[in-house]
């Protein structure tokens, strides 16, 4: 492993460590204001540099993980 292995690997886990209290809390992040056009349920959570949507459904939640850069998403 080489050390932009490490690195990515760290901010990876770093990441999804910070979505595992959604397991439990579900409706833990605030509203995605920028995503109520969609009329669903957008919450985000900030971890470091990245920011991840998550869309409730139910008991079931799907992420995107997006890169802050200068407040510009990166996908």
């Amino acid at each position: 492993m080489v050390a932009g292995d490490k690195i990515a690997d760290k901010i990876r886990k770093s990441i999804f460590n910070s979505t595992k209290p959604l397991i439990k809390v579900p409706f833990i992040g605030p509203i995605e204001e920028n995503l109520i056009y969609l009329k669903q349920e957008h919450l985000y959570l900030v971890e470091g540099n990245y920011k991840s949507f998550i869309k409730l459904r139910k008991t079931i939640f799907t992420s995107l993980i997006f890169l802050i850069v200068d407040k510009t998403l990166i996908k």
